[in-house]
């Protein structure tokens, strides 16, 4: 029996289950590949007040705020000293009462302490990921001319920040993956393909043998 491991070919996925334990097999090579090593990280988690003004003709009891969508506009980070890192954002969010949609861009500006930030080649990355948590009613304000409603969104904000540089690593590898699957194709409305019903023709009246036109009433 060849002793060749160079066909043999992993699956992507989790390792079979062998006794309640994840078992891969063996690697069959060691590789060497260029990627980006995170050298520190760290995480901070905050909640932003976030007032948004709805001009209505009349105020009810029927009043509902909604969050539509909070999503980052820009985003910075970069280190300002030896072991801190300043990270800014602009953020928006946008928030619907009975139907009528109000965005408004807010802004963080937070500096964190990184003990390795301003080392040679390491450069701070930032990953901002933020949730609108729920919006509310927070203010009335009936005026002569107007009425102004106030809204108040609450936003989680989840910032991620990563020392990285790109490394050479030697790993081990299981070699190349395997061809993907084919990819679904999207249709549209009308289909690519139909089958038509075969033949095309007027069915034919062959009549019964005995006075119809079809066959052959004097085979016997």
């Amino acid at each position: 029996m060849s002793n060749d491991k160079r066909h043999f070919i992993v699956q992507p996925g989790p390792c079979p289950v062998i006794d309640g334990v994840p078992v891969c097999p063996p690697p069959i090579e060691i590789d060497v590949i260029k990627v980006k090593k995170v050298f520190e990280e760290c995480q901070h988690t905050q909640v932003e007040e976030v007032q948004i003004e709805f001009e209505v003709d009349t105020i009810d009891n029927d009043l509902e705020a909604k969050c539509v969508k909070v999503e980052v506009l820009e985003e910075e980070c970069r280190v300002i000293n030896g072991g801190l890192v300043k990270v800014t954002a602009t953020l928006a969010v946008t928030s619907k009462l009975n139907g009528q949609k109000e965005t408004v861009e807010f802004s963080i500006d937070k500096n964190f302490r990184l003990r390795r930030a301003g080392e040679k080649d390491l450069k701070p990355q930032c990953h901002i990921f933020p949730t609108c948590l729920f919006c509310f009613v927070s203010d009335e304000d009936i005026e002569e001319e107007e009425t102004i409603v106030t809204v108040t969104c609450c936003v989680g904000i989840l910032i991620v920040i990563k020392l990285e540089a790109e490394v050479q690593l030697i790993i081990p590898t299981y070699g190349y993956p395997p061809l993907p699957p084919r990819c679904d194709r999207v249709l549209g409305e009308c289909p690519d393909d139909f089958e038509p019903v075969w033949p095309p023709y007027p069915v034919q009246d062959r009549g019964n043998n005995n006075g119809g036109t079809g066959g052959c009433p004097s085979c016997g």
